[in-house]
């Protein structure tokens, strides 16, 4: 099966991902240093819209009955946090050092018109991937003022079932609840890295994150999002 990505003229052919192996196979090694991508060079692109087929009723009660604004803001959400605009990780606390910070990464400009093509092949052994219109590609780079392009294809929003606790007596008589599990929210994608330089594909792979949550509202779409630019910031600077 080949999945088709022509970028200029944004349109994706997708089948499931699966998410078995590393996040990222590099083809000649890792690109970016132990301290990750840095910002003022990288692009990145959200490809297509994020599948939140499993959120279709919590969305409608989480937006006021518009499920489709569920999905835009997703995708906002997570743009924000890859370009900087919101702070990742968690307040310090006591004399932990504190670790926030903001990617900064470039929203990539509209699609050129003539087209560059990436083709993902997959196989239950190994995936290829192949890029047409390397020339097209550098020169878009080039004009974005960037030397790399993070792309993020097939997005995928899922949410595993909780389990209720168990109600036991307190010797004092009192109900307590005991054991239970969360739902637990997941975000997936296919990642792509690009090259320029001349442009060549530098690495792809999978990356997932997920958070427990209880009740879908505004702020678990905003700690999916931030899981996941997290969890790509790690599997992109991962020795």
């Amino acid at each position: 099966m080949v999945t088709r990505i022509v970028l200029a003229a944004v349109c994706l052919s997708l089948a499931s991902p699966a998410y078995a192996k590393p996040p990222i196979s590099w083809v000649d090694g890792p690109m970016f240093a132990k301290s990750g991508p840095p910002p003022g060079r990288i692009t990145f692109l959200v490809h297509g819209p994020v599948d939140v087929s499993d959120f279709q009723k919590d969305f409608v009660s989480a937006f006021g009955g518009d499920e489709a604004a569920g999905q835009a803001y997703f995708a906002t959400a997570l743009t924000e946090c890859l370009s900087g605009a919101r702070v990742l990780g968690a307040r310090p606390r006591g004399i932990q050092r504190d670790e926030r910070h903001r990617l900064g990464w470039t929203l990539f400009p509209s699609p050129d018109t003539i087209t560059w093509v990436i083709s993902w092949t997959e196989s239950l052994e190994t995936d290829s991937i192949r890029l047409d219109g390397a020339d097209s590609l550098s020169a878009a780079l080039a004009r974005a003022g960037a030397d790399w392009l993070i792309v993020l294809d097939g997005l995928v929003a899922t949410l595993a079932p909780g389990e209720p606790g168990m109600a036991q007596m307190a010797p004092g008589g009192q109900m307590l609840m005991e054991g239970g599990q969360l739902p637990v929210a997941t975000l997936a994608a296919r990642v792509v890295v690009l090259r320029a330089h001349p442009a060549r594909i530098g690495g792809s792979g999978r990356v997932s994150a997920w958070r427990t949550t209880g009740r879908v509202r505004k702020s678990s779409v905003d700690d999916m999002a931030e899981a996941f630019a997290l969890e790509l910031e790690r599997a992109l600077k991962k020795r």
